[in-house]
Parts: structure tokens; C-alpha cells; sequence
């Protein structure tokens, strides 16, 4: 279930980007103009692509669980868990990366994030975005 939705989460991010870049390449880039376009362009595929990552997690996560020999463990691996899994993950994720929607701002003619923000924004795409999942994945595995 969860490399199911995670399958379902990078097909949406493609299909937006493909569709956002389709349309930058023919019709200049809209978000200058916008500043609800400004904001929404690199959020929804943070999302997309961030609950994807995690779901795979979740599915190293859930493997794991599953074949250990503790009973407690393996009762969490039910199908009715992984939905509450999934739910929450996406939930939180739209709540966590909202700092994205809110300090992404059009300045100069440029939609990107500035000053101190971008520093931040820089150490979150390192630590949550290559870091934190390649770490959990890691050991997921070897466990």
C-alpha cells in the first residue's frame, strides 16, 4: 500500500511539473505575474515528491516490522495502520512544508525565496529532503 501511494504521489508531482515546465517553455514563466502562482508552484511538488519519499520509508519501515520477532511489532503492520500511516504523513506534511507558501515571494521580477529564508530553505531541502530519508532508509534496510 504504501509503494502504491508512493507510485501515485511521484505521478502527480511529474504531471504538475510536466505541465508547469510545458508551459514556462511556451508561454513564459507565469509566477512573476502571480503571487498565488509564485507560492504554489514550489509547494505542491515539495509535496508531492516529499510524501512519496517517506512512503517508501514507511515501506522499509513496514517490512521491517513485519518480519521481526516481536509480536507487537508485526501487529502494527496491517493494512488498516498503514492507511492511518498514510493519512497522517500527507496531513502533516502539508502543515509542515507550509513555511514554503508562506515566505516565497516575488522580489525584482524573481519568485524565489530571499535573505535568510533561503539559507533556511537550503539546510531544510538537505536535511529533510536528502539526509533524513537516505539515513532511514539506510537503516530500515540493514535492519
Amino acid at each position: 500500500m504504501y509503494i502504491l501511494w508512493a507510485a501515485v504521489m511521484n505521478s502527480a508531482a511529474i504531471t504538475f511539473n510536466m505541465i508547469y515546465t510545458l508551459y514556462l517553455v511556451n508561454y513564459g514563466n507565469p509566477t512573476i505575474h502571480s503571487l498565488i502562482l509564485c507560492k504554489s508552484c514550489p509547494y505542491i511538488p515539495q509535496i508531492f515528491s516529499q510524501t512519496a519519499r517517506y512512503f517508501s520509508i514507511l515501506a522499509c519501515i513496514d517490512r521491517f516490522l513485519l518480519t521481526t520477532g516481536h509480536v507487537y511489532f508485526r501487529i502494527i503492520s496491517r493494512p488498516f495502520i498503514a492507511r492511518c500511516f498514510i493519512v497522517t504523513i500527507f496531513i502533516f506534511l502539508l502543515v509542515f512544508l507550509i513555511h514554503i507558501i508562506i515566505l516565497t515571494t516575488i522580489n525584482n521580477g524573481q519568485c524565489n525565496q530571499f535573505s535568510v529564508y533561503s539559507i533556511m530553505y537550503f539546510l531544510h531541502l538537505i536535511l529533510f529532503v536528502c539526509l533524513v530519508p537516505l539515513l532511514l532508509k539506510a537503516i530500515f534496510d540493514l535492519l
